[in-house]
């Protein structure tokens, strides 16, 4: 029987795209200029193009799709959208980046996927919040103790890894 999480994430995965957002996605791929080459050196047949696997790309639906999945134009907002849906979704329960990178990239894919939702969840302010602490607890602060008398006690402070 599977647990209650690989359940979760299948429904997750099941629900689509809604049309308002493929209408979206397709806007913005016909004003993406890097899309927009993919989709031109496709129709020319090339089979090379600098950074892009050709051969895994195909034009499909007003959508530039790779390796079966929907390319994302280089659009902040539609990414940002798709990033909230996939980590903040109730069944999603704001998952790590391995998990929210793992619902993304099985039905979408844009250049460096894995580095915006890093970012994405860096700044969640619900992760932030419930992050649990996994180091000791800081101890308390040790006061030097006071000298007898001129130059018994000499501090220092080591400052390390400053930038060059």
């Amino acid at each position: 029987m599977p647990d209650t999480e690989e359940i979760k994430l299948e429904v997750l995965e099941t629900t689509k795209c809604q049309d308002r957002n493929e209408g979206e996605i397709q806007r913005a791929s016909n004003n993406d200029g890097e899309i927009q080459d993919v989709k031109r050196n496709l129709e020319e047949g090339r089979k090379e193009m600098k950074g892009v696997v050709l051969g895994l790309c195909q034009w499909g639906d007003g959508l530039l799709w790779y390796q079966g999945k929907i390319w994302i134009p280089n659009d902040e907002g539609i990414r940002t959208a798709l990033m909230a849906k996939h980590h903040e979704h109730p069944q999603a329960e704001h998952g790590g980046t391995a998990k929210t990178t793992s619902l993304i990239s099985r039905r979408y894919y844009w250049l460096k996927i894995r580095e915006d939702i890093k970012r994405f969840i860096r700044n969640c302010d619900t992760c932030q919040k419930t992050k649990v602490v996994r180091h000791e607890p800081y101890g308390l602060l040790q006061s030097n103790e006071a000298p007898d008398g001129p130059w018994k006690s000499i501090a220092m402070d080591f400052i390390t890894d400053l930038p060059k």
